[in-house]
């Protein structure tokens, strides 16, 4: 089978990119599933941006005998906490076509394995579901970004949040004096020179 694995950083990337063991457990299981025969690829978007050409676009290469595809300049910044106040982020169409151009490269994949979301926009994922239309898809939940969107439920970073009060206590969890500054900041911290 040809298996695709999805972290927002790639499982070789330096242990400060990581957030936490999430990539350990995903070069584990490459190194299962290559074990066993299958073709493993090497999905990451949302740590990797770039000054010249700032569009959506993918970078290949291959890193262990392993294809790797970095979506560089995605819209959604990773870890998720970066796009806090950014939800219209979630929305933009910016990698709608990513994969289209992953069926150019690497042709049918028998299997998606998200690891997580972040990183990647809502269009991203109906976009998969449309042009690998017999793929499966699987998630594996390694934080809680899909039912928060600072990923690990503790409310303003000291607390274990028990009640979101219907999502009301998500908008002031982690407090900004200048939310648009802040993005900005975080924006500039998250650009690479790379090519």
């Amino acid at each position: 089978m040809r298996i695709v694995l999805y972290n927002f950083v790639q499982p070789d990337d330096s242990v400060s990119k990581q957030g936490g063991g999430v990539a350990i457990y995903q070069r584990n299981l490459i190194n299962a599933l290559r074990e066993r025969g299958h073709d493993v690829i090497s999905l990451s978007s949302g740590d990797q941006y770039t000054v010249l050409r700032p569009y959506p676009r993918v970078r290949y290469s291959t890193e262990r005998g392993i294809p790797r595809a970095v979506i560089l300049n995605s819209p959604m910044f990773a870890p998720a906490h970066a796009v806090f106040y950014a939800l219209d982020r979630y929305h933009d169409p910016g990698l709608d076509r990513i994969t289209a151009e992953l069926k150019r490269r690497f042709g049918h994949i028998d299997v998606f394995h998200f690891q997580n979301v972040e990183g990647i926009t809502a269009g991203f994922l109906r976009q998969v579901r449309a042009t690998f239309s017999g793929s499966r898809i699987v998630f594996s939940a390694h934080n809680y970004n899909l039912v928060c969107p600072q990923v690990n439920l503790w409310f303003r970073e000291h607390k274990v949040c028990e009640d979101y009060r219907e999502g009301r206590a998500c908008v002031n969890c982690l407090l900004s004096d200048d939310r648009s500054n802040g993005n900005s900041e975080l924006a500039g911290l998250r650009v690479c020179l790379t090519s």
